[in-house]
């Protein structure tokens, strides 16, 4: 191969390099919102599926008594756990993805709620994550490893749907309703073990 060829060669693959550039710039956009849309993952030898996790987090949670439920009827007058989860079950039809996004904020909302009727500094609880509130709520005995195991693989959950993942495939509106009742399930576990503190 002389100069010539090996300049013509090294065009020719920086062309296909170059075009794909351009493509994935122009449609940057398109291809966002379709990984958005995505809810299996699959790198290497991890692959995450949202309807099989969703399942496996569903049997853990009743091994610790968490037990699913459908929508609340009450009407709260805040926007406290119980109306997050009014307005995932709303949702689910038309966007199952931002279901899920606010069945696991009414799970956050509850956690810090729960977390703040200890009798612990409020600026150390403002500092942590929901899954530290978590852990707090361990160490004080309101929930159990296996309740904060379920609350870890939830939030995994929570950001495949939310973020997506390459590879992955739409969540339905019955996966979004499933998780949303596995919320509603965790919510009620907290709120009463709150109520039993507050007592």
């Amino acid at each position: 191969m002389n100069w010539r060829e090996f300049i013509v060669t090294l065009i020719k693959s920086l062309a296909w390099a170059g075009t794909v550039l351009i493509l994935v710039f122009y449609f940057r956009k398109l291809i966002k919102e379709g990984l958005l849309m995505l809810t299996r993952l699959k790198y290497g030898d991890l692959e995450v599926d949202f309807a099989h996790e969703l399942k496996q987090v569903e049997k853990e949670a009743k091994a610790s008594d968490i037990v699913p439920q459908g929508p609340k009827t009450i009407a709260p007058t805040k926007k406290d756990s119980l109306k997050f989860l009014e307005d995932a079950s709303q949702l689910a039809q038309q966007s199952p993805e931002l279901s899920v996004g606010f069945a696991w904020q009414a799970v956050e909302v509850q956690l810090l709620d729960s977390a703040l009727s200890l009798s612990i500094p409020q600026e150390e609880i403002a500092l942590r994550h929901p899954l530290g509130h978590a852990h707090i709520l361990l160490e004080k005995s309101l929930i159990d490893l296996g309740t904060l195991d379920v609350l870890r693989k939830m939030h995994r959950l929570r950001n495949l749907a939310v973020h997506g993942a390459h590879g992955a495939s739409p969540i339905s509106t019955p996966e979004a309703r499933e998780f949303i009742a596995l919320a509603t399930g965790i919510v009620d576990k907290l709120r009463a073990a709150t109520a039993q503190v507050r007592t």
